[in-house]
């Protein structure tokens, strides 16, 4: 029994391992093209280490500015298998994708209007008044080459059916590239007034 224990678990096995990427940028800097977050490691080995390996939550810190010494915007990035730690008799047979494209991309900034947008229908004979969009300017940063492009930014849909009984409602902003971000520190809300489109009764004479 104990022979074959011994023959079973040292027997070699193949196995896949995925490692998580983490990129720590350059401060002036952006992804132009996001890169891959996670490489695939084809590993060859006893079969009594599959399990401990495989279940390992691995992650890469992958430094862009040791990385990158030449402030390059374009350059490949290549993932060493001696990196990921391995018990002895485990080899590292393929890792998918070997080299990762890298392009940058400068950091810009800038302070562009909001838009209101609403779905659905307000109650009949309801309609808005005094409506205030605060702020009514948020700053939003990204590359360089989307931010020149940036005239507006819309707010999510408002539900106009949920309105009734409110004075305020907190304002989501819709950004069209998940490479923008905006500057924190401040909610935007939407204030508004609900008045009868029309008069309730009528006085004659």
């Amino acid at each position: 029994i104990f022979l074959w224990v011994y023959v079973l678990n040292s027997e070699k096995v193949k196995f896949e391992k995925t490692v998580t990427l983490e990129y720590i940028l350059p401060v002036d800097m952006m992804f132009a093209v996001k890169p891959v977050h996670e490489v695939t490691f084809l590993i060859e080995g006893p079969r009594a280490f599959v399990r401990t390996v495989a279940e390992r939550e691995d992650r890469f810190v992958i430094d862009l500015n040791r990385a990158n010494a030449r402030r390059q915007l374009n350059f490949t990035l290549d993932i060493n298998p001696a990196q990921l730690n391995l018990p002895f008799g485990m080899v590292v047979d393929r890792v998918l994708p070997r080299r990762i494209p890298i392009h940058l991309e400068k950091k810009a900034s800038k302070i562009v209007p909001l838009k209101l947008q609403f779905i659905g229908q307000l109650p009949e004979k309801l309609s808005l008044h005094n409506t205030v969009l605060e702020p009514a300017e948020v700053e939003v940063y990204g590359p360089r080459t989307v931010i020149s492009r940036l005239k507006e930014l819309s707010t999510k849909p408002i539900d106009l059916e949920n309105l009734p009984g409110l004075d305020q409602v907190p304002v989501e902003v819709q950004l069209p590239d998940d490479r923008l971000t905006i500057t924190g520190g401040f909610d935007v809300r939407f204030s508004y007034q609900l008045k009868a489109s029309s008069s309730n009764f009528e006085l004659k004479n």
